[in-house]
Protein backbone atom coordinates (compact mmCIF):
# COMPACT_ATOMS: atom_id res chain seq x y z
CA UNK A 1 0.00 0.00 0.00
CA UNK A 2 2.79 2.40 0.88
CA UNK A 3 4.47 1.80 -2.48
CA UNK A 4 1.18 2.38 -4.31
CA UNK A 5 0.71 5.72 -2.55
CA UNK A 6 4.21 6.85 -3.46
CA UNK A 7 3.64 5.99 -7.14
CA UNK A 8 0.28 7.80 -7.17
CA UNK A 9 1.81 10.90 -5.58
CA UNK A 10 4.53 10.98 -8.23
CA UNK A 11 1.90 10.67 -10.99
CA UNK A 12 -0.21 13.41 -9.37
CA UNK A 13 2.67 15.88 -9.14
CA UNK A 14 3.87 15.10 -12.68
CA UNK A 15 0.42 15.46 -14.26
CA UNK A 16 -0.26 18.67 -12.34
CA UNK A 17 3.05 20.12 -13.55
CA UNK A 18 2.30 19.18 -17.17
CA UNK A 19 -1.16 20.74 -16.89
CA UNK A 20 0.31 24.00 -15.58
CA UNK A 21 2.88 24.21 -18.38
CA UNK A 22 0.56 23.25 -21.23
CA UNK A 23 -2.15 25.64 -19.98
CA UNK A 24 -0.07 28.53 -21.32
CA UNK A 25 1.32 26.72 -24.37
CA UNK A 26 -2.10 25.70 -25.68
CA UNK A 27 -3.20 29.35 -25.95
CA UNK A 28 -0.26 30.66 -27.96
CA UNK A 29 -1.08 32.07 -31.39
CA UNK A 30 0.22 30.20 -34.46
CA UNK A 31 2.88 31.43 -36.86
CA UNK A 32 1.73 33.20 -39.99
CA UNK A 33 3.09 30.35 -42.10
CA UNK A 34 0.34 28.11 -40.73
CA UNK A 35 -2.51 30.54 -41.45
CA UNK A 36 -4.90 29.25 -44.12
CA UNK A 37 -5.67 31.49 -47.11
CA UNK A 38 -9.35 31.93 -46.30
CA UNK A 39 -8.49 33.91 -43.15
CA UNK A 40 -7.38 36.80 -45.35
CA UNK A 41 -10.95 37.16 -46.63
CA UNK A 42 -13.32 39.79 -45.25
CA UNK A 43 -16.65 38.69 -43.78
CA UNK A 44 -19.51 38.33 -46.24
CA UNK A 45 -22.79 40.03 -45.38
CA UNK A 46 -25.92 40.24 -47.49
CA UNK A 47 -29.57 41.15 -47.09
CA UNK A 48 -31.99 38.28 -46.61
CA UNK A 49 -35.66 37.70 -46.00
CA UNK A 50 -35.85 35.21 -43.15
CA UNK A 51 -38.80 34.79 -40.76
CA UNK A 52 -38.51 35.36 -37.04
CA UNK A 53 -37.15 32.35 -35.14
CA UNK A 54 -38.86 31.24 -31.93
CA UNK A 55 -36.61 29.16 -29.69
CA UNK A 56 -36.50 28.05 -26.05
CA UNK A 57 -33.28 27.33 -24.17
CA UNK A 58 -32.77 26.70 -20.46
CA UNK A 59 -36.28 27.84 -19.66
CA UNK A 60 -35.80 31.14 -21.50
CA UNK A 61 -38.02 31.95 -24.49
CA UNK A 62 -36.17 33.62 -27.37
CA UNK A 63 -37.47 35.64 -30.28
CA UNK A 64 -34.67 35.95 -32.85
CA UNK A 65 -34.97 38.36 -35.79
CA UNK A 66 -32.50 37.64 -38.63
CA UNK A 67 -31.25 40.82 -40.33
CA UNK A 68 -28.47 39.74 -42.70
CA UNK A 69 -26.84 36.53 -43.78
CA UNK A 70 -23.29 36.45 -42.47
CA UNK A 71 -20.15 34.42 -43.05
CA UNK A 72 -16.78 34.95 -41.39
CA UNK A 73 -13.28 33.43 -41.21
CA UNK A 74 -10.80 34.31 -38.48
CA UNK A 75 -8.13 33.46 -35.94
CA UNK A 76 -9.45 33.09 -32.40
CA UNK A 77 -7.49 35.44 -30.13
CA UNK A 78 -9.78 35.53 -27.10
CA UNK A 79 -12.98 33.93 -25.80
CA UNK A 80 -15.57 34.58 -23.12
CA UNK A 81 -17.41 31.41 -22.12
CA UNK A 82 -20.88 32.37 -20.91
CA UNK A 83 -21.46 28.86 -19.56
CA UNK A 84 -18.78 29.10 -16.88
CA UNK A 85 -20.07 28.90 -13.31
CA UNK A 86 -19.04 32.49 -12.62
CA UNK A 87 -20.76 34.00 -15.67
CA UNK A 88 -23.65 36.25 -14.68
CA UNK A 89 -25.43 35.42 -17.95
CA UNK A 90 -25.28 31.61 -17.80
CA UNK A 91 -28.83 31.40 -16.41
CA UNK A 92 -30.39 34.53 -17.89
CA UNK A 93 -29.03 34.09 -21.43
CA UNK A 94 -28.16 30.39 -21.91
CA UNK A 95 -28.44 30.49 -25.72
CA UNK A 96 -25.52 32.92 -25.92
CA UNK A 97 -23.00 30.10 -25.63
CA UNK A 98 -19.66 31.82 -26.15
CA UNK A 99 -18.22 35.15 -27.27
CA UNK A 100 -15.38 34.66 -29.74
CA UNK A 101 -12.99 37.47 -30.65
CA UNK A 102 -11.44 37.09 -34.11
CA UNK A 103 -8.79 38.79 -36.22
CA UNK A 104 -8.31 38.34 -39.94
CA UNK A 105 -6.99 40.06 -43.08
CA UNK A 106 -4.50 42.86 -42.39
CA UNK A 107 -4.18 41.90 -38.71
CA UNK A 108 -2.57 38.57 -39.57
CA UNK A 109 -0.15 39.95 -42.16
CA UNK A 110 3.30 39.81 -40.66
CA UNK A 111 3.46 38.41 -37.15
CA UNK A 112 2.81 41.54 -35.11
CA UNK A 113 -0.51 40.00 -33.98
CA UNK A 114 1.62 37.80 -31.71
CA UNK A 115 3.05 40.93 -30.07
CA UNK A 116 -0.23 41.81 -28.39
CA UNK A 117 -2.47 40.62 -25.59
CA UNK A 118 -6.19 40.05 -26.07
CA UNK A 119 -8.98 39.88 -23.52
CA UNK A 120 -12.69 39.17 -23.88
CA UNK A 121 -15.37 40.39 -21.51
CA UNK A 122 -19.12 40.01 -21.71
CA UNK A 123 -19.62 42.86 -24.15
CA UNK A 124 -16.27 43.70 -25.74
CA UNK A 125 -12.86 42.39 -26.81
CA UNK A 126 -9.73 44.33 -25.86
CA UNK A 127 -6.46 44.57 -27.81
CA UNK A 128 -3.24 45.48 -25.96
CA UNK A 129 -0.16 45.85 -28.23
CA UNK A 130 3.17 45.22 -26.52
CA UNK A 131 5.37 46.73 -29.24
CA UNK A 132 5.27 49.89 -31.33
CA UNK A 133 5.08 47.83 -34.52
CA UNK A 134 2.07 45.89 -33.23
CA UNK A 135 0.30 49.12 -32.34
CA UNK A 136 1.00 50.75 -35.71
CA UNK A 137 0.01 47.71 -37.78
CA UNK A 138 -3.24 46.97 -35.95
CA UNK A 139 -6.47 47.50 -37.90
CA UNK A 140 -9.75 47.94 -36.04
CA UNK A 141 -11.55 46.95 -39.24
CA UNK A 142 -10.17 43.43 -38.96
CA UNK A 143 -11.14 42.50 -35.42
CA UNK A 144 -14.62 41.50 -34.28
CA UNK A 145 -16.23 40.20 -31.10
CA UNK A 146 -18.99 37.73 -31.94
CA UNK A 147 -21.88 36.68 -29.68
CA UNK A 148 -22.73 33.21 -30.98
CA UNK A 149 -26.19 31.64 -30.69
CA UNK A 150 -26.04 28.00 -31.90
CA UNK A 151 -28.85 26.60 -34.02
CA UNK A 152 -28.61 23.08 -32.55
CA UNK A 153 -26.63 20.86 -30.17
CA UNK A 154 -24.07 19.83 -32.80
CA UNK A 155 -23.14 23.44 -33.53
CA UNK A 156 -23.17 24.19 -29.79
CA UNK A 157 -20.57 21.46 -29.26
CA UNK A 158 -18.35 22.80 -32.04
CA UNK A 159 -18.50 26.32 -30.64
CA UNK A 160 -17.65 25.01 -27.17
CA UNK A 161 -14.56 23.26 -28.56
CA UNK A 162 -13.17 26.42 -30.18
CA UNK A 163 -10.30 28.01 -28.27
CA UNK A 164 -7.54 30.58 -28.62
CA UNK A 165 -5.21 29.75 -31.50
CA UNK A 166 -7.85 27.96 -33.59
CA UNK A 167 -8.66 29.06 -37.12
CA UNK A 168 -12.42 28.94 -37.65
CA UNK A 169 -15.20 29.56 -40.15
CA UNK A 170 -18.88 30.03 -39.39
CA UNK A 171 -22.02 31.25 -41.08
CA UNK A 172 -25.54 32.21 -40.07
CA UNK A 173 -27.60 35.33 -39.52
CA UNK A 174 -26.69 38.66 -38.00
CA UNK A 175 -29.62 38.99 -35.63
CA UNK A 176 -31.22 40.94 -32.86
CA UNK A 177 -33.08 38.98 -30.23
CA UNK A 178 -35.35 39.31 -27.22
CA UNK A 179 -35.42 36.95 -24.23
CA UNK A 180 -38.28 36.36 -21.82
CA UNK A 181 -37.32 34.90 -18.47
CA UNK A 182 -39.42 32.60 -16.31
CA UNK A 183 -40.31 35.48 -13.97
CA UNK A 184 -41.75 37.43 -16.90
CA UNK A 185 -38.90 39.91 -17.28
CA UNK A 186 -37.81 40.67 -20.83
CA UNK A 187 -34.65 42.13 -22.31
CA UNK A 188 -33.12 42.38 -25.76
CA UNK A 189 -29.80 42.58 -27.59
CA UNK A 190 -28.96 44.02 -30.95
CA UNK A 191 -26.09 43.50 -33.37
CA UNK A 192 -23.53 45.47 -35.32
CA UNK A 193 -24.09 45.42 -39.05
CA UNK A 194 -20.78 47.01 -40.06
CA UNK A 195 -17.12 46.28 -39.38
CA UNK A 196 -15.97 49.86 -38.82
CA UNK A 197 -17.64 50.51 -35.46
CA UNK A 198 -15.90 50.16 -32.10
CA UNK A 199 -16.72 49.94 -28.40
CA UNK A 200 -19.89 48.77 -26.71
CA UNK A 201 -22.55 47.79 -29.26
CA UNK A 202 -20.00 47.01 -31.97
CA UNK A 203 -20.22 43.23 -31.45
CA UNK A 204 -21.75 40.95 -34.05
CA UNK A 205 -24.63 38.82 -32.73
CA UNK A 206 -24.84 35.75 -34.92
CA UNK A 207 -27.42 32.97 -35.01
CA UNK A 208 -25.01 30.25 -36.16
CA UNK A 209 -26.25 27.68 -38.67
CA UNK A 210 -22.81 26.23 -39.50
CA UNK A 211 -19.52 26.21 -37.58
CA UNK A 212 -16.16 24.68 -38.45
CA UNK A 213 -12.70 24.60 -36.88
CA UNK A 214 -10.40 24.78 -39.91
CA UNK A 215 -7.10 24.31 -38.06
CA UNK A 216 -6.71 23.37 -34.40
CA UNK A 217 -4.16 25.58 -32.66
CA UNK A 218 -1.40 23.86 -30.66
CA UNK A 219 -2.92 20.35 -30.90
CA UNK A 220 -0.13 18.63 -28.93
CA UNK A 221 -0.24 21.09 -26.03
CA UNK A 222 -4.04 20.96 -26.00
CA UNK A 223 -4.05 17.16 -25.95
CA UNK A 224 -1.46 17.01 -23.17
CA UNK A 225 -3.38 19.58 -21.15
CA UNK A 226 -6.67 17.71 -21.39
CA UNK A 227 -5.06 14.35 -20.59
CA UNK A 228 -3.06 15.70 -17.64
CA UNK A 229 -6.15 17.38 -16.17
CA UNK A 230 -8.05 14.08 -16.28
CA UNK A 231 -5.10 12.17 -14.80
CA UNK A 232 -4.63 14.76 -12.04
CA UNK A 233 -8.28 14.52 -11.02
CA UNK A 234 -8.29 10.71 -11.06
CA UNK A 235 -5.11 10.35 -8.99
CA UNK A 236 -6.36 12.93 -6.50
CA UNK A 237 -9.61 10.97 -6.04
CA UNK A 238 -7.74 7.69 -5.54
CA UNK A 239 -5.33 9.26 -3.05
CA UNK A 240 -8.26 10.79 -1.18
CA UNK A 241 -9.96 7.39 -0.92
CA UNK A 242 -6.75 5.71 0.24
CA UNK A 243 -6.57 8.15 3.15
CA UNK A 244 -9.47 6.25 4.75
CA UNK A 245 -8.08 2.76 4.21
CA UNK A 246 -5.87 1.60 7.14
CA UNK A 247 -2.49 0.25 6.22
CA UNK A 248 -1.65 -3.37 7.11
CA UNK A 249 1.87 -4.57 7.83
CA UNK A 250 3.15 -7.77 6.31
CA UNK A 251 4.17 -9.81 9.39
CA UNK A 252 6.27 -12.95 9.04
CA UNK A 253 5.42 -16.03 11.17
CA UNK A 254 7.57 -16.49 14.26
CA UNK A 255 9.98 -19.39 13.99
CA UNK A 256 10.80 -21.11 17.27
CA UNK A 257 14.04 -23.04 17.28
CA UNK A 258 14.25 -25.68 20.05
CA UNK A 259 17.25 -25.31 22.28
CA UNK A 260 19.79 -28.12 22.16
CA UNK A 261 21.14 -29.04 25.62
CA UNK A 262 24.82 -28.33 25.91
CA UNK A 263 27.00 -31.27 26.88
CA UNK A 264 28.71 -30.93 30.23
CA UNK A 265 32.14 -29.47 30.17
CA UNK A 266 34.82 -32.05 30.94
CA UNK A 267 36.02 -31.75 34.56
CA UNK A 268 32.82 -30.01 35.70
CA UNK A 269 30.94 -31.79 38.53
CA UNK A 270 27.65 -33.36 37.55
CA UNK A 271 25.15 -31.20 39.36
CA UNK A 272 22.43 -33.76 38.93
CA UNK A 273 24.52 -36.33 40.79
CA UNK A 274 25.26 -33.85 43.56
CA UNK A 275 21.60 -33.03 43.96
CA UNK A 276 20.78 -36.70 44.28
CA UNK A 277 23.53 -37.14 46.86
CA UNK A 278 22.18 -34.16 48.89
CA UNK A 279 18.69 -35.57 48.76
CA UNK A 280 19.94 -38.97 49.98
CA UNK A 281 21.76 -37.46 52.95
CA UNK A 282 18.71 -35.41 53.94
CA UNK A 283 16.53 -38.48 53.62
CA UNK A 284 18.84 -40.48 55.88
CA UNK A 285 18.77 -37.64 58.37
CA UNK A 286 15.00 -37.59 58.43
CA UNK A 287 14.92 -41.37 58.84
CA UNK A 288 17.57 -41.74 61.51
CA UNK A 289 16.99 -38.40 63.24
CA UNK A 290 20.70 -38.21 63.60
CA UNK A 291 22.81 -35.18 63.40
CA UNK A 292 24.48 -34.94 60.09
CA UNK A 293 27.80 -33.28 59.70
CA UNK A 294 27.49 -30.25 57.46
CA UNK A 295 30.53 -31.47 55.56
CA UNK A 296 28.51 -34.45 54.48
CA UNK A 297 26.22 -32.09 52.54
CA UNK A 298 29.08 -30.58 50.59
CA UNK A 299 30.35 -32.09 47.35
CA UNK A 300 33.37 -34.33 47.72
CA UNK A 301 36.68 -32.65 47.32
CA UNK A 302 38.83 -33.47 44.38
CA UNK A 303 42.12 -35.10 44.99
CA UNK A 304 44.83 -32.62 44.57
Amino acid sequence: MKTVKIILKIIFVASLTIAAITYFLKNTLPDESTIVDSLYLDPIQSILDEPVIEKSEGGIDYTIEPLYSFEEWGLVVSVNDNEKWYSRFKDTDPLNTKDICLIWGENIEGEHYKEANYKSEEFVCFYYPTTKEASESFSGLHLANNHLLPKNDRIHKEIKNAKVGDQIHFSGYLSSYAAKQTDGQEWSRGTSTTRDDTGNGACETVYVTDFEILVVGNPLASSLFNSSIILTILTFIVLFILMFIPETRNSTPEIVTPLTPRPPTPGTPNNMGLNKQKASVVKDYEAKKEKVDINDLLPPKKDE
